[in-house]
């Protein structure tokens, strides 16, 4: 008889429980050693872009915050795919623990380091839609009202950051084990992208509109501005929708696992899961920089023309374009303004 055969249930029972909640496999090395650097060549462009514009002669508070968040969120998904748990991250499998059980703490600092990236990530989009939202206000509201975009900004990243505090408090008084906490953040995603998706197509419909009513009344060419905002809202939309479809089936997967019901999703192929996740992002990161610089370099070239400001005659007329009724509910303009695109414009 061998020894595998002579062990003793007690001696297999302990083996089985020093088994570690994050397995290390370097099976699949290659996969995080290629996301870890990607993600770090991301965060190095958005540092170097960072810079750039901070020291620029005019610079803009929404361009500045733009890049820092994404080199935040490329800096964060760096460090956890280089550190000695993160690097094999691609073949974590949730666990149902609870706060003193065996590997609790690798399971919670997977989990926390995910949900940091994510809502950095997320905070990129409420960005872009409390800009959006901003330059519509202001054609609406007179010029000596003082707008504060980000007010709502930080109110909404910091609502969103406090759930997920509540989260973490839950599961340290063991109100939730890490199977709570994962349905938890995985909800909150789901809800968030949900939310982003509407408030983005709404308000990119409506600066097409307004950018399109400058067109035909001023004769101001918008051409380049709508196809920026047209581009950006696919660039977003596509990393929310894809996503949310992959959050959502890690979230059935969670629940079936730690209710007993099965493995929705086997645990050697979640390591493809992950990276479809990260591999998205990354995607979605690249062109959105991309995009950015690229717009950039255009402004550099060619100066935005100034749109000139209306008679009482020419604002009606603007408010009431196809002689319909006014672009969605905003109008008439009191101030008319220049309105860019998704993007923050920078200019030397």
């Amino acid at each position: 008889m061998d020894a595998a055969q002579s062990a003793s249930p007690a001696t297999l029972n302990q083996t089985q429980a020093k088994v570690p909640v994050i397995h290390l496999d370097f099976q699949y090395r290659q996969v995080d050693t290629i996301l870890a650097i990607t993600y770090a060549i991301a965060c190095l462009f958005a540092a170097w872009a960072f810079t750039i514009h901070y020291h620029s002669a005019v610079r803009q508070k929404a361009t500045i915050v733009f890049y820092l968040l994404m080199c935040l969120t490329s800096l964060v998904r760096t460090l956890w795919f280089a550190s000695p748990y993160g690097v094999h991250s691609v073949t974590y499998k949730p666990a149902k623990v609870h706060v003193g059980d065996h590997g609790w703490v690798e399971a919670l600092v997977a989990e926390v380091m995910e949900m940091l990236g994510n809502m950095l990530m997320y905070s990129i989009f409420i960005l872009i839609v409390v800009y959006w939202a901003h330059m519509l206000r202001r054609l609406v509201l007179h010029e000596s009202i003082r707008l504060y975009p980000f007010r709502y900004f930080s109110a909404i990243v910091g609502a969103m950051f406090t759930i997920e505090l509540i989260a973490l408090i839950l599961f340290f008084t063991d109100s939730i084990d890490s199977c709570g906490l994962l349905t938890m953040n995985h909800t909150l995603i789901c809800l968030f992208s949900f939310g982003s998706l509407i408030a983005m197509i709404v308000y990119s419909y409506r600066m097409k509109q307004v950018l399109r009513a400058f067109l035909e009344v001023a004769q101001v060419d918008t051409t380049d501005r709508i196809k920026s905002i047209a581009w950006a809202t696919f660039i977003c939309a596509f990393y929310l929708v894809g996503n949310s479809m992959l959050t959502a089936y890690s979230l059935v997967d969670v629940i079936c696992t730690c209710t007993h019901v099965g493995f929705f999703f086997p645990a050697k192929w979640w390591w493809l899961l992950v990276a479809s996740k990260h591999l998205l992002e990354l995607a979605v990161l690249y062109s959105l920089l991309l995009s950015l610089w690229g717009n950039r370099e255009t402004n550099v070239k060619e100066k935005y023309e100034a749109i000139p400001e209306y008679s009482d005659e020419e604002i009606v007329t603007l408010s009431n374009v196809n002689t319909s009724s006014n672009i969605l509910g905003i109008g008439p303009y009191t101030n008319a303004t220049v309105i860019p695109s998704y993007q923050f414009h920078m200019q030397r």
